[in-house]
């Protein structure tokens, strides 16, 4: 999976030519390769990038970040620096709030996105009192066995012993995080969601409304926590044309 001249940043699909970027931010315990199916579905003229998280894959010597203004703070100038093209910022579950944070930062004709992309997180001011991070291994395994996680890595105890401290942090990351009123929001917004998902109730859902002066549009599918597997190709159709009306 090659770089983009950017630590964080993988190269999915190349970007020579491209007149529309959709840079994905992974989800807790998630990495960028868990975008890598989507670079079959992505047309002609699309650049596919992945934000590559520290302490994962190629970046295992990397500190682990719990903090998610931090991550995106890490992110504006590898960002704001690639040549410009209409963007779009998908973010999955703990990627949806990275992607906020990070949108927020960017100024336009810098790397701003024309339009942020939500799945599966209740919006940022909505904070879920929770102490998942806190948990025994135990307790940790059993919340990610609710949320679909694989089976094979969490009985596998060499897995479980290398992907429990990333999850750890990664909830840490949500349940600490809070919400900055500093400045507001003005970009467009689509919330995905799925109809099983446990992890983001409707009404937690429409607070995204709340956090923007413009658009905000919301998108269900049927499913759980990862429902953008089976209706990746829906997810990414829907997106492109609404990159493109914003063209």
């Amino acid at each position: 999976m090659p770089f983009v001249d950017a630590p964080s940043l993988r190269s999915l699909r190349t970007g020579r030519g491209a007149r529309t970027r959709v840079v994905c931010f992974p989800h807790a315990g998630g990495a960028a390769r868990f975008f890598a199916p989507w670079q079959r579905r992505v047309p002609h003229g699309v650049e596919l990038l992945a934000v590559q998280y520290p302490g994962r894959e190629d970046r295992l010597a990397d500190p682990l970040v719990g903090d998610a203004v931090l991550l995106a703070d890490g992110l504006v100038d590898e960002i704001g620096s690639l040549p410009i093209v209409p963007t779009v910022f998908f973010g999955h579950s703990m990627g949806a709030v990275v992607a906020y944070e990070t949108a927020r930062r960017l100024r336009p004709g810098n790397g701003r996105p024309a339009l942020l992309a939500v799945s599966a997180l209740p919006a940022p001011h909505i904070q879920r009192a929770g102490g998942i991070h806190l948990c025994d291994d135990e307790g940790l395994v059993a919340e990610l066995a609710k949320v679909g996680g694989s089976a094979a890595a969490l009985a596998d105890q060499d897995l479980r012993d290398h992907i429990l401290p990333i999850v750890r942090n990664d909830y840490r990351l949500l349940e600490t995080y809070r919400h900055a009123h500093d400045h507001p929001c003005d970009l467009p917004i689509v919330v995905y969601s799925a109809d099983q998902d446990t992890e983001a109730t409707t009404e937690e859902l429409a607070g995204w409304r709340e956090v923007t002066s413009a658009e905000c549009v919301f998108r269900r599918f049927s499913g759980d926590h990862f429902y953008l597997l089976p209706h990746a190709s829906e997810i990414l159709a829907d997106l492109l044309e609404r990159a493109e009306a914003l063209r």
